[in-house]
């Protein structure tokens, strides 16, 4: 059998598929799951489960794991949360018959066990696929917004662990700063971590406000468009702190595509008030989200973050030059 790292995206989702169909029968009880692939991404790959005419979102992790434990347990309370107290459309995690919302998957020829996750299937298309216009980014603006209000709203049901805190630059299980070794950009990433961190440990003296859940990768590939609705998915990467954080990353991804920020800021504003950055820590936020993002493309090395890398080594070189 040719090695698991020798096979391309489409050779790995075989395999991966075998183990999703064995798994579901094993651990949900499913009977004769029709599964298909749906997206297979650096760290999870995602099946549609058809079963006795209900569709399913299927989730399979990584060998190696970079969500810190407790994050499932934290993000299906809050899904569950936000189906009950808003308007908002999200996926509800399945329990197993097993009363658990991860069980591990194995199968011949992928390497260690997987965590895999059932969720309710969520129908629309991504918003970065179907040509998003300034008023589906307004609407983004809308549904971030209602999150946050949720989130404020919450009552304190479920305890989140520490390691959730956005209260440094890597947030990532395993995350430590690259070596000066390891890349032609020398002490670059061990400096910019450090500043960052020391900025994070100044917000945490002082917060803006009471910390509360953030979706922590909310963009256009994380919401479907259906019939003219958005709604929100993959809240694996949430985090706890502050909606300033949550603005940081949104403005640094938003910044690529002339003329998205200020449609999504208006949406934002139709439901609550902005949260206002100053310069310089609008730029820190920046750089934690390209330290985080490049520090998973070294630790991949494949993949469009690995791609990338040079670029955000490029883009921290420069903030770290002019802050």
């Amino acid at each position: 059998m040719r090695p698991y790292e020798e096979l391309t995206t489409r050779g790995r989702s075989r395999r991966l598929r075998r183990l999703v169909v064995d798994t579901l029968i094993r651990d949900w009880g499913f009977d004769a799951p029709r599964v298909r692939l749906l997206a297979a991404h650096s760290f999870n790959t995602v099946f549609r489960a058809d079963v006795d005419g209900e569709r399913f979102v299927v989730r399979v992790g990584g060998s190696h794991r970079i969500h810190h434990p407790g994050t499932e347990l934290v993000e299906a309370a809050w899904l569950r949360h936000l189906d009950a107290t808003t308007e908002l459309h999200v996926a509800l995690p399945v329990e197993s018959r097993h009363g658990r919302i991860v069980e591990s998957g194995v199968a011949d020829g992928v390497p260690g066990a997987r965590p895999v996750s059932v969720f309710t299937f969520v129908e629309g298309v991504q918003l970065r696929d179907a040509g998003p216009d300034p008023h589906a980014l307004a609407s983004a603006g809308e549904v971030l917004a209602a999150l946050h209000e949720a989130e404020m709203r919450r009552p304190a049901a479920v305890e989140v662990p520490h390691e959730l805190r956005a209260d440094r630059a890597l947030f990532f299980r395993g995350s430590a700063p690259i070596d000066p070794d390891e890349t032609r950009h020398g002490s670059l990433f061990v400096e910019a971590v450090a500043r960052v961190d020391e900025a994070m440990t100044r917000w945490w003296a002082e917060p803006p406000h009471p910390p509360h859940l953030l979706h922590g990768d909310f963009g256009p590939h994380n919401l479907l468009r259906r019939r003219g609705h958005l709604r929100p998915i993959d809240f694996q990467d949430l985090r706890y702190g502050f909606v300033h954080t949550e603005i940081g990353i949104v403005h640094t991804d938003l910044a690529r595509r002339p003329g998205a920020l200020e449609p999504f800021r208006a949406g934002y504003e139709a439901v609550r008030p902005w949260p206002e950055l100053a310069p310089d820590e609008s730029a820190m936020f920046a750089a934690a989200r390209r330290l985080d993002l490049a520090h998973l493309g070294h630790r991949v090395g494949s993949g469009g973050l690995a791609a990338a890398f040079d670029g955000f080594a490029a883009e921290l070189r420069a903030w770290m030059d002019g802050a």
